[in-house]
């Protein structure tokens, strides 16, 4: 969902939706690496995923004060 975001927030605005529920479910995605055996020990890939979302957020804000400031001038 993490990696999804990005793309899909430059499509309307959708990618906000994936964004947070990624970082939602990130925590449990790492305790479950963390606490799973030896295969699942690439945790780099949650981290690379929440990095997306975080950055899709921060756009959306940056979109939306754009559009505030638009509006109020």
């Amino acid at each position: 969902m993490g990696f999804s975001s990005l793309p899909l927030f430059f499509l309307a605005g959708l990618g906000v939706l994936p964004a947070v529920a990624a970082l939602v479910l990130a925590p449990r995605a790492l305790d479950d690496i963390r606490g799973g055996p030896s295969a699942f020990t690439d945790s780099g890939m949650v981290q690379a995923a929440s990095d997306c979302a975080v950055v899709t957020l921060i756009l959306a804000g940056i979109a939306l004060a754009t559009i505030f400031v638009v509006i109020l001038l």
